[in-house]
């Protein structure tokens, strides 16, 4: 595919401002982009499927790490997965909140803008715009699914939360939570953000994985909670709950490949297809 200069689609929208290095780069005969976080910017890898397999699908991921770094193994590791099934995917490195929520919730809003504004360009059906999260950044996920303050047009069409924080409440992962609203969070505020209270029959369809025996991030009161939120509600969620107790799923590893990402990817991939 043809390179182009990627600063002078830029030009014609609010987008984050080009370094003179981003420009679309072929990555395994896909296009990957690099946006650099400039004053109002947001810093994301795209990674795009060969156009003889772009199914017009889009994801952006949320990788966890408690809200204070980002997890390697939650990141670009999945472009591969998402490509070779023709689906557009995204790596949102958001600004970690250190106590000020708005930070990454920010970063989210401004990543589906740009998704939503290069869709023409991308091959992408901007009714099929969707995030995956996993651990706190299924937290960020699930949130953007839910929000209300975010505009109509740029809601995610479908959410993915794997071994995901939901909930600030009582049953949350302590690290997030502190991280994300800070040492003392107001009630008000744990309440605004534990998305499991906020679901109804609009919200996007989930898909809602993690292991059943985990400790890490009880899935009582955040996965699973969320997935009854969401059957309560009339909303549309699939629940797969694997054997096992292990939090964080790294590929390469043969026994997290074969406890964990094979059984989900089996169940996730139609799930994928049939959007």
């Amino acid at each position: 595919m043809k390179k182009f200069i990627f600063c002078a689609i830029t030009l014609l929208m609010a987008l984050p401002a080009c370094t003179p290095e981003e420009k679309p780069e072929v990555y395994n005969r896909e296009l990957h982009y690099t946006y650099t976080k400039e004053i109002d910017g947001v810093e994301m890898e795209v990674f795009l499927p060969a156009e003889e397999k772009n199914i017009g699908v889009a994801v952006i991921g949320c990788p966890g790490g408690s809200y204070s770094s980002h997890a390697a193994h939650e990141g670009a590791v999945w472009a591969p997965y998402f490509n070779e099934l023709g689906i557009a995917y995204a790596v949102l490195k958001y600004t970690l909140p250190n106590g000020d929520p708005s930070k990454p919730i920010d970063d989210m809003e401004r990543a589906l803008t740009i998704f939503n504004d290069m869709s023409s360009k991308w091959l992408i059906n901007r009714n099929k715009i969707g995030v995956i999260g996993f651990s706190a950044g299924g937290h960020l996920a699930c949130y953007a699914a839910t929000a209300s303050e975010y505009p109509a047009n740029i809601i995610p069409d479908f959410q993915i939360l794997v071994y995901p924080v939901v909930t600030m409440r009582t049953g949350t992962h302590s690290g997030s939570r502190t991280n994300f609203l800070g040492s003392h969070p107001s009630d008000e505020d744990i309440l605004r953000y534990s998305s499991e209270l906020f679901v109804s029959s609009q919200t996007p369809k989930a898909f809602i994985t993690y292991a059943k025996s985990e400790t890490v991030v009880p899935p009582a009161s955040n996965g699973n909670a969320f997935y009854k939120a969401m059957i309560n509600a009339g909303a549309d969620a699939e629940l797969l709950e694997l054997e096992g107790a292990r939090h964080g799923w790294h590929h390469g590893n043969n026994d997290h490949e074969a406890t964990y990402l094979q059984p989900m990817k089996a169940k996730l991939t139609p799930w994928l297809l049939s959007l």
